[in-house]
């Protein structure tokens, strides 16, 4: 017979199960402009446009999923956590930076740099968790991968796997 236990600890060797990769590229414009009490300056802006690649890898987080089982029916209940985002990931080496604008009053610096990767990785985060089609498309390979890891173990070979 087959234990929660013993399921929970045939995929306990991987936490995140990243089951989907997008991706993506991507042009836009930073524009930094210097502000005085909430107006902007004249001649103060830089600004650049520019083109970069990255990758959202999606997948589930297997230390969230439960189990229940039926060993008379010889059925496997899965439950599964929401697909999550589990890495997003710029490729510095691909930024093309294709006008480059600098005002002499502003000097854009390292720190804009920094900022602007962390929001550039959120927005991609949010489009990506938008796409319906994804979100599913992980949901269901995330299920595959699943029920072979369960029906490739010894004691639940002739088990169906079922998801909620």
């Amino acid at each position: 017979s087959v234990s929660i236990s013993y399921l929970k600890e045939s995929i306990k060797s991987a936490s995140d199960l990243i089951t989907t990769r997008y991706f993506y590229k991507d042009a836009n414009t930073y524009k930094n402009t210097k502000t005085f009490f909430d107006h902007e300056v004249p001649f103060t802006t830089d600004e650049t446009v520019y083109t970069y690649e990255g990758t959202v890898s999606l997948g589930i987080n297997i230390s969230q999923i439960s189990f229940s089982v039926d060993n008379t029916a010889k059925t496997i209940m899965v439950s599964m956590p929401d697909v999550k985002i589990i890495a997003n990931e710029i490729d510095e080496d691909s930024f093309q930076f294709i006008t480059a604008k600098d005002s002499i009053f502003n000097n854009t610096d390292m720190q804009d740099y920094t900022k602007l990767i962390g929001e550039l990785k959120k927005k991609k985060s949010e489009e990506v968790m938008e796409r319906k089609d994804l979100i599913e498309d992980t949901k269901q390979k995330s299920q595959t991968v699943i029920a072979n890891l369960i029906k490739h173990t010894a004691l639940a070979s002739d088990y169906t796997v079922t998801f909620e």
